[in-house]
């Protein structure tokens, strides 16, 4: 063990060389996946668009049936209304 202004240091020699080896290989690594993730993330992905076109589409045939429903109802109503008072 080494002394150094009253601290003790073990081994730094070895972990430096090792560090040098390995943490130019692991850094590189690691950007490159960075970089493929955001470039994934950033392109358009198909299935994502599908998805989203066909929630929209659902979302547009759901407001299209209650309004058809709503309508349905109030010409039977009316309907009704009318004839109770021709028959009377």
């Amino acid at each position: 063990m080494k002394s150094v202004n009253g601290e003790f240091i073990q081994g730094t020699a070895k972990k430096d060389s090792r560090l040098k080896k390995f943490g130019v290989r692991a850094g590189a690594g690691a950007m490159a996946l960075m970089g493929s993730a955001s470039a994934l993330a950033n392109a358009g992905d198909p299935v994502k668009d599908q998805i989203n076109t066909a929630v929209a589409t659902g979302q547009a045939n759901y407001t299209l049936v209650v309004v058809g429903v709503i309508a349905l109802c109030a010409i039977s109503f009316g309907l009704g209304l009318l004839a109770k008072r021709l028959s009377n």
